[in-house]
């Protein structure tokens, strides 16, 4: 009696495992897809790698990324350069699908930056000279507010 309960015990322990490890593989599919995969959106990239700000909570010098999450088809807006805080050269600005967003910009290591970017919003990345800690971000007004 007690091998029975001992094989039917282990039966229901292997099928809980193998389960769980098909579960595990589903989620490694998920997060793995491709950046690309965020319908219809892309990065209009304004500015990268732009030295010479300073955080002011903590006086931390950074260089700034800053982006767009905006729709695939179609030029990237236009911006007044003197609404926006941000050095913009040659307008409209380059275009690039999320993956090829800089890891080193990346606040979200790991994870589709473009995921994390509500559409149309200006956001800035800030890649922390002294190399303390992952980038920093913040997310600001729509971009219509900058023509």
């Amino acid at each position: 009696m007690r091998f029975s309960l001992t094989k039917s015990t282990l039966r229901k322990a292997a099928l809980g495992t193998l389960a769980l490890g098909m579960l595990g593989v589903g989620v490694g599919v998920v997060t793995a897809a491709p950046a690309e995969a965020v319908s219809g959106r892309r990065l209009c990239v304004y500015t990268e790698n732009e030295s010479g700000w300073t955080q002011l909570t903590d006086n931390r010098r950074y260089s700034a990324y800053v982006a767009v999450n905006y729709k695939k088809d179609g030029a990237c807006p236009t911006v007044n350069p003197s609404k926006f805080r941000w050095k913009v050269g040659a307008q409209p600005v380059r275009k690039i699908t999320c993956e090829q967003w800089p890891a080193v910009a990346n606040p979200w290591p790991g994870t589709d930056v473009c995921t994390q970017i509500p559409a149309d919003a200006v956001f800035e990345a800030r890649v922390y000279e002294d190399g303390r800690g992952p980038a920093g971000w913040s997310i600001g007004a729509s971009v219509w507010q900058f023509q």
